[in-house]
């Protein structure tokens, strides 16, 4: 059986919504600030622009812990820093 695109799609969106309040709770900032920063990041571009890798089967935890390992984009103050 395959999943569609919008579901994927859909998956993804929750688990960065789960993910991003679990990130704004470790680096103490707003979510609006973690959602920037997250989507700034490679995670988001490999959760959202890459099905095959299948991110979007693991859970907030793991997506928020991969951003941590992997995450080349930090937002702060209304810029993207590299």
């Amino acid at each position: 059986m395959d999943v569609s695109k919008e579901n994927i799609l859909a998956t993804a969106d929750l688990l960065t919504t789960m993910a991003v309040e679990e990130i704004a709770q470790r680096k103490n900032i707003s979510t609006d600030d973690a959602l920037l920063s997250f989507l700034s990041s490679r995670t988001a571009k490999t959760l959202y622009g890459d099905e095959k890798s299948k991110l979007w089967w693991d859970g907030p935890s793991a997506i928020a812990d991969e951003y941590y390992n992997g995450s080349v984009y930090l937002y702060s103050k209304g810029s993207v820093l590299m």
